[in-house]
């Protein structure tokens, strides 16, 4: 990871989300990728992330998939 924090753009990726959906899961899978390449925990990470998408998969409404992963958390 970088060892400065950069700006996330959540007004670019909310519009990209409402306007192209299937581009934004593709931008979204590319940056998760991304994290979890530059991390040392990998193998963790991407177990983490397995579940949390077949979470998301599995529930019906974001609002109850969010509250699923953050009880994960």
């Amino acid at each position: 990871m970088q060892d400065e924090p950069t700006e996330f753009a959540f007004d670019s990726w909310a519009k990209l989300s409402r306007d192209d959906p299937a581009s934004f899961e593709h931008a979204r899978k590319l940056m998760v990728e991304s994290l979890i390449e530059s991390a040392p925990t990998q193998p963790r990470l991407r177990g983490l992330q397995w579940q949390i998408d077949h979470l998301r998969e599995r529930t019906a409404t974001p609002l109850n998939a969010c509250l699923k992963i953050s009880n994960l958390m």
